[in-house]
């Protein structure tokens, strides 16, 4: 009864192992793709990323210090920006150009020196372009070279010579309230193009200061002194005697004096008119230039003709720089500009 009770389990367990191992479908290998590999996976066309537009480019940075300088092409060094509502040269004498805005607007002034590293003499306005950014808005300018040691401003058509240098002044026209603190500046020079922003106050505070009594030179063509700045209706010879000229403002008007004593440096004779430069601005927006009288006979008289006298080598002369303003310029703010050869120096009165 045993056994056969055991060889009916035996049974049972058998066909039980048989009915588990039978699926009823034949299993399926993992199909290739068409061309033998396996299929990758398509990404969801959500997930593709979108065109993305090309980065501008990075243009390099012109430099404020230092000169720029592009082989074969120029070498060129920002020597001040400023503004202005007429742009004088910066030694006004006689007969000269100068540049004026439009009512409601003021020119800014980039003044570059440059050298023609090229083979051939090139007009001034093809060895540098220039453009002026303000709050998106772009400016071109009109190029102007320095004449005359600068008693003229020239055409940009004029040329420099090959490995000659010049002084440009790139000039441009923008509202009387533009944003003149966040400005860029672009220089093109053949292919080099570079930008730099920059505001008018950094030029200002980088200008030299004037000391009273104090010695300016370059060690080279000029010293000069400023002895004394001062208000008067009327200039007389310091050492008058018998018959000589004198100086009277007009009515309402008064003379802003700078007193000099210049000593020639150079081995030929030097102009008073290539002594210096004055200029003066009152309250920030008004801008007046000077005239220069030098003293003749020992300061028994004066005399003004600067283009027609000279210092000799190594001997000094006196000359008077004169700014004939209102009277009321007087009792305000003036900042004297004084252009030395080739720097750029201030004085400030009252304020």
């Amino acid at each position: 009864m045993k056994k056969t009770v055991a060889w009916l389990l035996a049974l049972l367990l058998c066909l039980s192992l048989a009915a588990c191992g039978d699926s009823g479908e034949p299993s399926q290998p993992d199909r290739p793709s068409e061309n033998g590999t396996d299929a990758p996976d398509v990404p969801d066309a959500a997930d593709e990323p979108e065109d993305q537009p090309d980065p501008e480019p990075v243009l390099p940075e012109l430099s404020l210090d230092s000169p720029n300088s592009i082989d074969g092409i120029a070498e060129y060094e920002i020597s001040t920006v400023y503004a202005a509502n007429d742009i004088l040269p910066p030694k006004p004498d006689g007969i000269y150009t100068h540049y004026e805005a439009k009512t409601g607007n003021q020119l800014v002034a980039a003044v570059m020196d440059v050298k023609n590293l090229q083979s051939s003499a090139l007009p001034a306005r093809e060895l540098l372009s220039a453009v002026l950014s303000i709050d998106g808005a772009e400016y071109t300018s009109t190029c102007v070279i320095e004449e005359d040691g600068g008693a003229d401003l020239g055409s940009g058509s004029n040329t420099v010579d090959p490995l000659s240098e010049a002084r440009l002044y790139h000039l441009f026209e923008i509202p009387g309230d533009a944003d003149t603190e966040h400005m860029t500046l672009t220089v093109t020079a053949g292919e080099d193009i570079r930008t730099v922003s920059l505001g008018l106050q950094q030029f200002e505070s980088a200008k030299k200061p004037i000391v009273i009594g104090e010695e300016i030179t370059d060690g080279e063509t000029l010293s000069l002194t400023i002895d004394s700045i001062s208000f008067a209706t009327t200039l007389y010879p310091p050492k008058a005697t018998g018959y000589y000229h004198y100086y009277e403002a007009e009515s309402g008007k008064t003379y802003l004096i700078v007193k000099a004593t210049a000593k020639n440096l150079k081995g030929t004779e030097m102009k008073y008119s290539d002594i210096a430069g004055v200029s003066a601005v009152y309250n920030d927006k008004y801008n007046y230039s000077s005239f220069a009288v030098l003293e003749k006979d020992g300061g028994a008289d004066l005399n003004g003709y600067p283009n027609q006298y000279s210092i000799d080598p190594l001997d000094s002369g006196v000359v008077y720089y004169l700014i004939e303003v209102p009277a009321e310029v007087e009792s305000g703010k003036v900042d004297l500009s004084f252009y030395i050869s080739g720097d750029y120096y201030t004085y400030t009165i009252g304020g």
